[in-house]
């Protein structure tokens, strides 16, 4: 399951256009996509042909072939340094709060 606002979908309007994107509001009667352009569009439903749900993820699942092992060890190296200063910039300022 896919969480809000990231939910892929595809339209085909009556006219035959078939238009992809990220689903970023959605009721019983209206959806509002964003396209990977970021062109933010709405639609009746009723007055579109399909409305189909994608399983395909936003996130690549190829990244051992578009980047290289150094890239990838750069990559892990980065989010590990962002992942420890930010818990540590957190740690810091509950004490920081602990202490007033």
């Amino acid at each position: 399951m896919s969480s809000p606002g990231y939910k892929r979908a595809a339209v085909t309007t009556r006219g035959g256009e078939r238009i992809e994107g990220v689903v970023r509001n959605e009721d019983n009667f209206s959806v509002q996509m964003q396209t990977s352009e970021g062109a933010f569009l709405f639609f009746q439903k009723n007055e579109l042909q399909n409305l189909e749900y994608l399983s395909e993820s936003l996130m690549p699942s190829d990244y051992g072939k578009r980047l290289s092992s150094a890239e990838i060890t750069d990559l892990i190296r980065y989010l590990v340094s962002t992942g420890t200063s930010s818990k540590t910039s957190h740690e810091s300022h509950q004490r920081s709060r602990s202490a007033e």
